[in-house]
Formats: C-alpha cells, sequence, structure tokens
C-alpha cells in the first residue's frame, strides 16, 4: 500500500481535482447550453428529481427548469403513453430500440414529434441513480417525410391510373375497330350487290338485302349511341324526360325486336315514371350481352315484376359471371373472359350504360347466378 500523502500535497491534489472537474461541468455546461439539441439530467434517488434541463429543451416543451424542478410531473403527463412506458422499460434495464420516437403536447396545444435517446447512471449495487438524455424535435422531419410518401403514393396511384387508362384505351379501340368494321364490311357488301345487280334480283333476294343493311345499319347506330351518351355521361349533361310509360308494353316490343329465337319473355303491365329511351337501350344491351357472352343458342329470359321499384330480369343458361368479376362488369370498357373469343367482342360500355341508366333514375343494376345456369342481370327501377 502506497503511503499516505502529506497534508499539503493531498490538499493540492483535491484542489486540482476539484478545479477539473469545475473545469468539465463548465464545458458541458456551455456545450449543452448552446447545442440546438434538448438536454437533461433526472436523478431518481431516493426519488425524482430534475437536475438539469438545457435552454433549447425548456423553449422546446414549454415549460422552464424552475416549473420543473418544482414539480416534474409535466414531464410525463405530457408525453404519449407508449414513449412513456418505452422511457420507463429502458430505465428499468430493459433492451430498448434507440431513439424512442413520441409525442408531446406542448402547453399551447401543439403536438409536437420528439425523439429521446437516453443514458442510464447506476450506483454500486446496481440502482437507477440518474439518466442523461437527449431530446430532438423532429416534427417538420416527420411531416415532410409523411408528406412525400403521401405524394409518392399519389404518383403510384396516378401511374397506375395512367396504364389503366392506356390499357383501357387499347381495349376499346381494338373492339370498337372490330364492332364497326363488322356492320360496315357487311354493309359495303350488301349495297355493293344492290348497285352492280339490282336489275337482275328477284324482289325478295332485293328485299332481304335491304333488311340486312337496316340491320347493320341499326347495329352501327346501336354502338354510336353508346358512344356518344358514354362522353355525356363523363361530362355529367345526361339526363332524364320522364313520362308515364307501360313497362311491360315497352320491354315485349323491345325483346320482340332484338331478343331472337328462344327468348322467353314474362312482362305484365307496369306503368312508370320513366325515360323510355333509355329504359329501351338498358333492355337491348343486357339482351346484346346475353347473347354475346352464352351464345345465339342460348335460353334467355326476360322478365319484368311489378312492385316499387319495378325489377327487371335478364337471365341466361350461359357461363355466367364470376364472383371476383362481378363489380367490375358495369366498369368502361370491361370484358368478360367470355368475349375475348367470341366473333364480335362487343366495347365493354353496353353494361356500363345499363348501370349509369339505372342510377340516372335512382335505380341500381346488379348481377347474380341464375337458375338457369349463368347470368342474371338485375335493373332496379323506382315508379316515381
Amino acid at each position: 500500500m502506497a503511503p499516505p500523502l502529506p497534508d499539503g500535497e493531498a490538499s493540492q491534489r483535491r484542489d486540482r481535482l476539484e478545479h477539473e472537474l469545475k473545469r468539465t461541468a463548465d464545458s458541458f455546461r456551455a456545450l449543452a447550453e448552446g447545442s440546438e439539441l434538448g438536454m437533461y439530467r433526472f436523478s431518481f434517488l431516493p426519488h425524482l428529481k430534475v437536475d438539469y434541463v438545457n435552454p433549447y429543451l425548456e423553449e422546446l416543451i414549454g415549460v422552464s427548469f424552475v416549473e420543473l424542478a418544482t414539480d416534474p410531473r409535466p414531464l410525463w403527463e405530457r408525453l404519449d403513453p407508449a414513449t412513456r412506458d418505452g422511457l420507463d422499460a429502458a430505465r428499468r434495464g430493459a433492451d430498448v430500440s434507440w431513439p424512442l420516437e413520441g409525442r408531446w403536447r406542448h402547453p399551447d396545444g401543439r403536438e409536437l414529434e420528439l425523439q429521446f435517446r437516453e443514458a442510464p447512471l447506476r450506483d454500486v449495487d446496481g440502482r437507477l441513480e440518474a439518466v442523461f438524455g437527449m431530446v430532438r424535435d423532429v416534427t417538420d422531419q416527420l411531416r415532410q417525410e409523411r408528406a412525400l410518401a403521401s405524394a409518392l403514393e399519389l404518383e403510384r396511384a396516378a401511374a397506375d391510373r395512367l396504364r389503366r387508362v392506356d390499357e383501357l384505351r387499347k381495349v376499346f379501340l381494338r373492339a370498337v375497330s372490330h364492332e364497326l368494321r363488322t356492320p360496315l364490311t357487311a354493309l359495303l357488301g350488301f349495297s355493293a350487290t344492290l348497285y352492280d345487280r339490282a336489275d337482275g334480283l328477284p324482289p325478295d333476294r332485293i328485299a332481304a338485302l335491304a333488311e340486312r343493311i337496316h340491320h347493320q345499319s341499326r347495329k352501327m347506330e346501336r354502338l354510336l349511341d353508346d358512344l356518344l351518351d358514354v362522353d355525356r355521361l363523363s361530362r355529367g349533361v345526361l339526363a332524364l324526360d320522364r313520362i308515364p310509360t307501360d313497362l311491360g308494353e315497352l320491354v315485349q316490343r323491345v325483346a320482340a325486336e332484338h331478343g331472337g329465337d328462344g327468348l322467353q319473355v314474362r312482362a305484365p303491365s307496369v306503368t312508370a315514371a320513366v325515360d323510355p329511351p333509355k329504359v329501351e337501350r338498358i333492355v337491348v344491351n343486357l339482351l346484346v350481352n346475353a347473347r354475346r357472352h352464352a351464345g345465339p343458342a342460348a335460353a334467355v329470359s326476360v322478365t319484368l315484376e311489378p312492385g316499387d321499384p319495378v325489377r327487371l330480369v335478364v337471365e341466361d343458361d350461359g357461363p355466367g359471371v364470376p364472383a371476383d368479376q362481378r363489380r367490375t362488369v358495369f366498369e368502361p370498357f370491361a370484358q368478360g373472359a367470355t368475349a375475348e373469343g367470341a366473333a364480335s367482342p362487343g366495347t365493354g360500355i353496353g353494361l356500363t350504360l345499363v348501370a349509369a341508366f339505372a342510377e340516372l333514375h335512382r335505380g341500381r343494376a346488379s348481377v347474380e347466378d341464375s337458375d338457369l345456369g349463368g347470368a342474371r342481370f338485375v335493373v332496379e327501377l323506382p315508379r316515381g
């Protein structure tokens, strides 16, 4: 063991140590008080005591050191519970991933986003004696990060919409070109036959060609009407002209003109205030859709169910509509899988107009499984 120092040397060494300690404390205080980080020191033995907070932290949290030294409770009461629990767990020795982020409720009502880091000081028995902590204000940073993330999400969504629009445009152009080319080719062929050979054709042959020209012309007219109505819907200029109408008579007439062979119609007389041309288009588009997807020889039925609302039901024994497509089948340019191999795949806007015209009447359109085995389209139309 080294011999004890003379009193004079011991006193000098003590003075030097006290001087070094004071210089270190002064350096720390100068650093802390000029820092743009919040700094604090709490003691826990024998009870919680706020030893120090730097000026930046006082200004940041809106509570002065003098106030905290008198009553430290606002430190915990204004901190969100999850962060408070995390700091408590770290002080008990739990493994915590720093920094801890939490919300601080400022006395002026603002909510600050803060980051905490702490270093524990324990006595020889392992008891928590004090903590030294640093606080960083990340409110603006997190706000900017969230704004950037939101902007990126909006950009991704916009890009997805543009890709979807481009895909729909390609599908639409292919479908429309097919739907226009088919009747146009027929019109050119029939009219050329009449033009070149009219004098040599028997009357019944001329009448048949004229009937085919009329049929293909009506088909083109329906397509153009659909396209124009989609445009009017997109611009919000499509309106109703309601008049009292016998829906039973309307459905029977349209079914006779467009239903084809094998169509069953049950349409009793029911009067409702509707826009007749638009209801006619609903019936036509549903019949065309049934024939296109179920096939020309399919069993198709049209039923008008009285009530309020009146229910128009068109069903077939075709492949039906898969459950995962029943919400999208009424979207513009949507085409079911059965349309891809069809001779006439359609434009994908017929059912869109069915739903839109039903909604204009304050009704709705839906699709479900049919007892016939295929699809069952239901359009509900209020009577007044």
